[in-house]
C-alpha cells in the first residue's frame, strides 16, 4: 500500500539564493523530493542499510539525503528512488 507523503513549498528560499531560476527550481525541487523520501524512511522506521537496498543507492547517500546534504544528489538520483521508498512524483500546478 502506497503512502502519501505530502511537501508543500511555497516561495522557496533558493529563489533568493540561487543564480538563475532554473537552478533554484532544481534545488526546491530536490529538496521538496528528499524530503519525501526522508519522511518515508523515518515513517517505517528503517535502517540506513534497509533504506539503502530498498532505495538501490549506497548507506552513505542515505546518510547524506537524510542530513539534508542537497549537493551530493542530483535530481535523476532522486526520482530513481522514489519507487524503492514506495513514492511517486505527482507535480500540479496551483493557482492562488
Amino acid at each position: 500500500m502506497r503512502r502519501v507523503v505530502r511537501c508543500w513549498v511555497a516561495r522557496s528560499v533558493f529563489y533568493d539564493l540561487a543564480d538563475t531560476p532554473a537552478e533554484a527550481a532544481n534545488l526546491t525541487a530536490r529538496a521538496v523530493l528528499m524530503a519525501a523520501i526522508g519522511q518515508q524512511i523515518t515513517g517505517e522506521l528503517w535502517s540506513t542499510s534497509e533504506a539503502a537496498v530498498r532505495l538501490g543507492v549506497t548507506p552513505a547517500a542515505v546518510r547524506d539525503l537524510l542530513a539534508g546534504q542537497i549537493t551530493t544528489l542530483d535530481i535523476d538520483a532522486l526520482v530513481a528512488m522514489l519507487p524503492g521508498a514506495g513514492l511517486m512524483l505527482d507535480v500540479r500546478r496551483e493557482y492562488l
